[in-house]
């Protein structure tokens, strides 16, 4: 099954569970599963992952540092 997946972080979980990109768009992954599985359940088993887990902390802990760094810049620093 050939799934077009716009959300970069669904990409790279599907390809760590063994998917293949067959091609890109500049925003669109192309990607060939080695079963046949919808995109939402490639999302809900991605959201119940600690992959998304990890994504969401990171995501996190880099907005603190733009915040931190765009407040230092602000001051001269």
């Amino acid at each position: 099954m050939i799934l077009n997946i716009k959300d970069i972080a669904l990409a790279a979980y599907m390809k760590m569970e063994g998917c293949v990109i067959e091609g890109f768009d500049g925003s669109t992954f192309c990607l060939v599963g080695p079963e046949e599985k919808a995109e939402e359940a490639w999302s809900l088993e991605y959201l119940n992952s600690c992959c998304s887990t990890h994504d969401n902390h990171l995501l996190t802990l880099r907005n603190m540092v733009r915040e931190y760094n765009s407040g230092n810049r602000s001051r001269g620093r």
